[in-house]
Order: structure tokens, then sequence, then C-alpha cells
């Protein structure tokens, strides 16, 4: 046997024991300016390689870890986050260490071993269904305990999308008792079908096969089947209520429009400039937004191309071009989107009398609740809909996202640090939700 090869065998078990000294569940917190950010991670030894996972609590999300390799006492790893480097410390056990992103504050990381928190039993059933040459591939996230079980379809935003992104609160949901079907969107992840050529009806026609999979499935409660759409996907939720072969029961949003497709993208351009931190005249505002209705005109008939193409000329060298689209031809992806999601859900919500939750970010330029939040509410008030619940969260972008910033409070340390953080959207939802349908015991 060769000295090289002789030597890794006798070091293997050595390095499978040093990995396994990190093995296991650890909960602590990041720490910046005498504030802390609850986490917790897992590590695992597989073969001669450490695999970790992360989770941000209070963020509702998770994720890999990457690049993990513990030597001589020190554990690193990287994350969506940033890069962290640990220390173990032998007499106590705990690992105490930083993480570190860039443009970002670097953070104190503490960690203790503790027992991994036992969850409520969730069953996870994979599913595929096509809707026509479309297959689209699916989780299914069912209570495991006798039902049937409230349920609701999840509803993807523009663009590419796999059902991964909202398995946290499927997850949550399910082990509240509520059933979740998350897929993959069509042209996603293992889902076929081109997504660059679909419709608004074509996304609705996926979302009726898959409210069909969980109406016909043993364990579901076919009354209280109901919509969690995000971002566009509040536009599919009106849509899809309002046509849908099968009754719905309820119907959940987050940064979900009210206003047209149209109105939408004026109003895109309209506050992504006043909040963009310049300060433009309104003929400024005003050139922007007759710039973005003969985009939209473009889209809806098909005429103004030559006259957009001579402005476009002029407008690339104005300090509010980033802020609209500057289409050289009716093949433009944003040109063909308009056009294949032409939408205005008043109508829909006019008739939508069932309990409705709505959720918005204050500082969301794409779907600022300034606009949208009086339509719905007044298309649902000519719907005698009384069972509406609509929050809006200051600070909170699209995404839901606060950003970290160094604060001050009256009578309190002079400073502290406030994490960047998801909103509690993800509670919010997953709280109304059990207090509006009915839970198998």
């Amino acid at each position: 046997m060769r000295p090289a090869l002789l030597l890794a065998l006798l070091l293997l078990p050595l390095y499978a024991q040093a990995q396994s000294d990190v093995d296991g569940h650890w909960e602590g917190a990041f720490i910046h300016e005498g504030a802390a950010q609850r986490t917790a991670f897992a590590f695992t030894t597989q073969g001669d390689t450490l695999a970790g996972r992360w989770w941000m609590p209070e963020w509702n999300t998770a994720g890999l870890l990457r690049e993990v390799r513990f030597h001589d006492d020190t554990l690193r790893f990287t994350r969506p986050h940033g890069e962290a480097a640990l220390w173990l410390d032998r007499t106590t056990g705990e690992l105490i260490g930083v993480s570190v992103e860039e443009g970002e504050p670097t953070l104190g990381l503490h960690l203790k071993r503790t027992l991994r928190p036992a969850r409520p039993p969730v069953r996870e059933e994979n599913v595929t269904f096509s809707n026509g040459p479309v297959t689209l591939e699916g989780t299914l996230l069912l209570p495991d305990r006798p039902g049937p079980h409230p349920a609701f379809v999840t509803l993807h935003g523009r663009g590419p999308s796999e059902r991964g992104w909202l398995y946290d609160v499927a997850l949550k949901a399910a082990e509240r008792g509520v059933a979740a079907l998350i897929y993959d969107k069509r042209g996603s992840g293992a889902s076929t079908g081109d997504l660059d050529a679909a419709t608004m009806a074509d996304l609705a026609s996926d979302a009726f096969e898959a409210l069909a999979v969980l109406a016909s499935h043993p364990a579901i409660d076919t009354e209280q089947i109901g919509l969690y759409g995000s971002s566009a996907g509040g536009w599919l939720a009106s849509y899809v209520a309002a046509r849908s072969p099968h009754p719905i029961a309820f119907v959940a949003t987050t940064v979900g429009p009210a206003e047209s497709v149209y109105d939408q993208q004026l109003h895109v351009t309209e506050y992504w400039m006043r909040w963009s931190g310049t300060t433009f005249t309104e003929e400024e505002y005003a050139a922007a937004e007759a710039q973005m209705r003969r985009v939209m005109d473009l889209a809806y008939t098909g005429e103004g191309l030559e006259a957009i193409r001579e402005a476009n000329e002029t407008i690339r060298d104005l300090r509010w071009a980033e802020y609209v689209v500057l289409p050289d031809s009716l093949d433009d992806p944003e040109v063909s989107w308009y056009r294949r999601h032409r939408y205005d859900p008043a109508e829909d919500l006019r008739r939508l009398a069932v309990p409705v939750l709505a959720l918005y970010g204050g500082r969301d330029f794409i779907v600022p609740p300034e606009e949208n939040v009086p339509k719905l509410r007044r298309y649902l008030a000519e719907a005698a809909n009384d069972d509406v619940t609509i929050r809006v969260y200051p600070e909170a972008d699209h995404g839901m996202w606060l950003a970290g910033q160094t604060r001050t409070i009256s009578d309190g340390p002079d400073r502290y640090y406030q994490f960047g953080r998801y909103t509690p959207y993800v509670t919010d939802f997953i709280e109304w939700l059990i207090d509006t349908v009915e839970v198998a015991e």
C-alpha cells in the first residue's frame, strides 16, 4: 500500500472524530451593539465532509450552509448573508465567533448545543398533475393526524419560482393543522412549460388543476380550500377565486395588487422615483408617466412603436431613464409580460365574498399601499364583504424586509442595533388562517 494512502486511512478516523465535535443542533444569537438576533444551526458529518443548515426563526427562513469545515477547533462556513468563523471553547462546549457580510457590520455569533426542537408531525407527499401539455410538480404538506384538513394552494409572484420559496409558510401551516400544496411554477424547477409565453389565464388554469388535486384528496376538507398569493400571485388569487370550478373558502395575499396592471406599472415608476433619494421636478414625474403610458399602450394595442423609439433616444440621457421601460420592439420582455397579463381585478374583487387577508409593506414601491389599500377596501365593500383584514407594516419593502439600522430610544440605551429582519407577516398569516378555518382536532 502506498505510504500516502496508508496515512490518509489512518487519519480518517481522527478527522471524522474532529468533525463530530460540532455535530448536532446549536442555538444562539447574532450580536451587535447590545442587540441579539436569535438563530439556530445544525451540523452533520456525512462521510468525510461536514454539512450544515441554518434557521432564523423570526425571519421564517432557513437554508443550507456552504463550504463547512472544522479544523483546529475553528468552524468556518458560508451562508447566503456572509461568512462565519467560530472557535470551539472546549471548556464550555460553546461556539463563539463572528459573521461578516460585505457592506454590513461585523456581527458576533454565540452558539450553544441544544436538543433539536420537537416538531408537530407533518407528512409530505410529492404530487404530479397536468394542465394540457404542461406537467406540474409539487409537494403536499399534511398534518400527520386524522382529518379532514382545511388546505390552501400557494400562488407565486412574477417570474420563475420553485416550491421551496413557500415551503416554510406551508410547513408552519401544516404543523398547525392546515394542509398546503406548493408547486413549481410552470417552466420552473421540475415543472414543464414555457413561462415566457404564459398568460394570466394559463397560470390560472394551472392553479385550477392544483385545486383539483386538493379537492380529490381523501385527507382534505373540500369545503375549506383557499388560496395564498404573493406579489403578482395576488392578482392571480382574485382571478382564480372568481373563476375556479371549485368553490374558494378564503383568500390571503402578501403584497398583492388591487389595481390594474396598467395602473400598477405607472405607480411603480412614480414611487420608485419618489423613494430613490433623488429630488425630481413635477415635470420629470409627468414625463416619466407619459413614457410608461406609451409603453403600456404599445403592449395593449401594438401601436406606437416608432414614436417610442424616437422618444427613447432623448430619454436615455435623462436622469429618470432608469425608472421607465425603453423598449425597441414588441418582443421586449416587459412589453410581452404586460400584454400577456392584461388584467384589472376590480370586477373580480367586487364579487369576492369570502374571508380576505391582505398584507402590505409601507415602503413597497412595487405595490404601494397608498394606491392599493383604498381600492381593495372599496371593492370588497361593494361585495358586501365584512370579513376583511388588511395590515400595513411600516418601513417594510416589497419582500416584507426591514433593513438593519442603529436606533436610539428615549429613556433607554444611547443606541442599539436593529437587525435587518422580515416583518411577522408569516406569523400573522398563520394566526389569521387558524382563526378563519376549522382545524380537525
